[in-house]
Order: structure tokens, then C-alpha cells, then sequence
């Protein structure tokens, strides 16, 4: 889905997909055995991290879409790279994941990053860390904007914030996203 969705833009997949409904489900299995071959190289590759990067444009597919057609096959994916002592992991690209929490769980993942971190969610963040001790590590850092817009000493108390609230769980923080044009070296 995942692959069709950015060779063919998002409309004209979705037309494809009315029009041509067997076809594309021909096409996506098609799709999904060549990447479970290619997980299966992968797996015995030097290689110890894998990033599927399925997640960060999480906006254009609705949590449903993703729980029919993304997570069987991440979950298959994972498994086998799992299997060979392999870490996997996604880039939620400061998205919105709220509604696919449950679906990433079951596909396995080891590392979400790039989870948005702002003034509304510190209390979200730790409980997600929390949520995903011993499973899973979350990635939490502030949003590019916020690293941008504001003093060094309000970036160092949202992520102190984070810090004081999820004190003894895994985590590991960095921005949510890419860093804006004249961010300040020091609010990194």
C-alpha cells in the first residue's frame, strides 16, 4: 500500500484502487512477498537496525487503512528480521499516532521515533513511555517550530518536563522532526 501510495500519488492510487480493486490487491501481495524476500536477505546482513519508515506520513492514511494493510505485513516483516536478532523501528515524523497506538504495538516494533513532544502532551509522552516500557522505546523530542520560536531556557524546562515525568523508563529524546532554518545551535 505503503510503496503504491507514493509511486502513483495519493489520488490516483485511490482511483486505481476503485477501478482496478483486484489488480491492485493482485499487485500489493506481489509487492509483499518481494519484501519479505527482501527481509530475509536483510536478516543476514551485518546490519542490526531497520527502519521501515511507513509511519511519517501517517496523515494520509486513516488508522484503519494502516491496521488492514500496513500492520500484517510489518509485523510479518519484523518477525523475520526478529527471528535473525535484528531491531526494527519507525519514524512517526511528529504525527499524530494516538490512533494507530495499538496497531504499532502488535506489529512488533522495537523504536518509535520522532514522536512530537509540546507543552499540551509532556503527561501524554510519559505515559506512553510508560505504556511501552519493557516493549517498546519511544523517541520523544520537541517539535522543530517550538525549538525555533522559543528561548533556549523554555527548551530546556519542556524537556526537563518530559525528563522529571518519565524518570526510570527508556527513553531517548531528539526533535520530532527535521530541524527548521534558524533554529539557534543551542536549543538543540
Amino acid at each position: 500500500f505503503h510503496e503504491l501510495l507514493h509511486a502513483y500519488g495519493a489520488e490516483r492510487f485511490l482511483v486505481m484502487a476503485f477501478e482496478l480493486p483486484s489488480e491492485i490487491r493482485a499487485l500489493m501481495d506481489c509487492l509483499h512477498r518481494r519484501n519479505v524476500e527482501r527481509c530475509r536477505v536483510l536478516a543476514r546482513s551485518p546490519y542490526c537496525l531497520f527502519d521501515h519508515e511507513c509511519l511519517w506520513d501517517a496523515r494520509l492514511i486513516s488508522p484503519q487503512i494502516f491496521r488492514d494493510h500496513y500492520k500484517p505485513c510489518l509485523a510479518e516483516y519484523n518477525r523475520i528480521l526478529h527471528e535473525a536478532g535484528k531491531f526494527c523501528m519507525d519514524h512517526a515524523s511528529g504525527q499524530e499516532i494516538d490512533g494507530y497506538l495499538e496497531d504499532l504495538e502488535e506489529c512488533g516494533y522495537d523504536l518509535i521515533y520522532g514522536l512530537r513532544l509540546g507543552e499540551d502532551n509532556l503527561s501524554d509522552g510519559a505515559e506512553l513511555l510508560q505504556r511501552w516500557q519493557g516493549r517498546m522505546v519511544g523517541c520523544l523530542g520537541p517539535d522543530p517550530d517550538f525549538l525555533r520560536r522559543h528561548s533556549e531556557a523554555r527548551v530546556r524546562e519542556l524537556c526537563r518536563g518530559l525528563l522529571d515525568r518519565a524518570a526510570g523508563l527508556k527513553l531517548l529524546m531528539g526533535t520530532s522532526d527535521a530541524v527548521v532554518a534558524g533554529t539557534p545551535p543551542g536549543h538543540l
